[in-house]
This record gives structure tokens, C-alpha cells and sequence, in this order.
């Protein structure tokens, strides 16, 4: 069993080495072949590497400048919680929206199960409605 840090330090690299780097090639080295997103973008069944592979890749596809910063984390057990910051530039395709050319910056909460050194389930949750309000496809 891994100890929180060492789950806490896991999380933070996944962020750095994937999510921030545009690297999905080591989603393989965080997460397990069978994990599941309680939480999946619409359009996307939340199970297994491929899907959460695609997920991230659309994401940035439509933010290439996308980046995460981590506000604060705790962890408990095999439990990991991080209050994060995405920030981007939507400059293509967006849930079937053409780019806005706008930016945003969006607060959300990460939450990983991690068993054996490697994330297993996620949920998580973002400001959705401040990110379409800053791309200007919703009124605020």
C-alpha cells in the first residue's frame, strides 16, 4: 500500500507528465487498463484507458494551450483530492462548437482512487458554466 504522499506525488505528476505535457502515451503508467471516470465528458462511456485517452485528447485539441495548476491537495487512504485550475485558449473545435478564439480559466475538484501506484476510478467536477460563459456561448 502506497502511503497518501506517495499517491499525492503520483497525482501531481499525472497532472505534469500527461495532462500538462500533452502526453498521453504514459497515461498507461498512472492509470489501470480498466479504470473508470464517474464523471465522463458527455458523449463518452467513462471506461477504460482508450476513452479517458480520447476525453483528454479532444480537450486539448480544443485548448492546445491547455494546463492544470493544483491549488491544494489532500489525501486520505487510497484517496486523493485536488482543488485544480485549468486554464486555455479555445483555438479549435469544442463539443461541437467551432473555436471562440477566447480564453478561459476554470476551478474544479479532482478525486482519484489509487490501488498499487496507479489510479483505478476518478470523479470530478468543473465549472462548466463559467467555462461556457467565458467562451461567450452562454450569458453570465
Amino acid at each position: 500500500m502506497k502511503t497518501t504522499d506517495e499517491n499525492k506525488a503520483l497525482t501531481l505528476r499525472f497532472y505534469d507528465e500527461v495532462m500538462n505535457a500533452h502526453n498521453m502515451e504514459k497515461i498507461k503508467f498512472f492509470c489501470t487498463d480498466d479504470f473508470k471516470d464517474h464523471n465522463p465528458a458527455p458523449g463518452h462511456s467513462g471506461k477504460g484507458l482508450d476513452d479517458l485517452t480520447t476525453q483528454l485528447n479532444e480537450m486539448i485539441t480544443a485548448f492546445p494551450d491547455f494546463h492544470v495548476s493544483t491549488d491544494f491537495m489532500v489525501a486520505e487512504g487510497d484517496m486523493v483530492v485536488a482543488y485544480l485550475t485549468m486554464t486555455g485558449t479555445n483555438s479549435g473545435s469544442f463539443a461541437n462548437m467551432p473555436a471562440t478564439n477566447k480564453s478561459v480559466k476554470v476551478n474544479g475538484v479532482d478525486i482519484a482512487l489509487i490501488k498499487d501506484g496507479k489510479a483505478v476510478e476518478r470523479w470530478g467536477v468543473f465549472d462548466d458554466l463559467s467555462m461556457m460563459t467565458q467562451l461567450g456561448v452562454m450569458g453570465g
